[in-house]
């Protein structure tokens, strides 16, 4: 199924790269072990862990803004 295409105005990407951001931090910080095991917990064995969670909010952020592609791109540890 394609997607359509979706325009935001740039304020409203920009305000949406920052809550993203913001996640990310959340999920980087220091209750990562925490939070790992309940992301563990509710997609079930196997499925989709705490760094992938974290690149693909990385990967939105990117698409929003443009910025900060090292994550996206195999850059920052975190």
């Amino acid at each position: 199924m394609a997607a359509g295409q979706v325009w935001l105005a740039g304020e409203d990407a920009a305000e949406l790269a920052q809550l993203l951001e913001f996640v990310d931090d959340w999920l980087g910080g220091p209750d990562r072990a925490l939070l790992t095991d309940s992301l563990a917990r509710f997609v079930g064995a196997g499925g989709y862990d705490l760094e992938a969670l974290r690149v693909d909010v990385a990967r939105f952020v990117f698409l929003l803004i443009g910025q900060d592609g090292e994550r996206v791109f195999g850059g920052r540890d975190g």
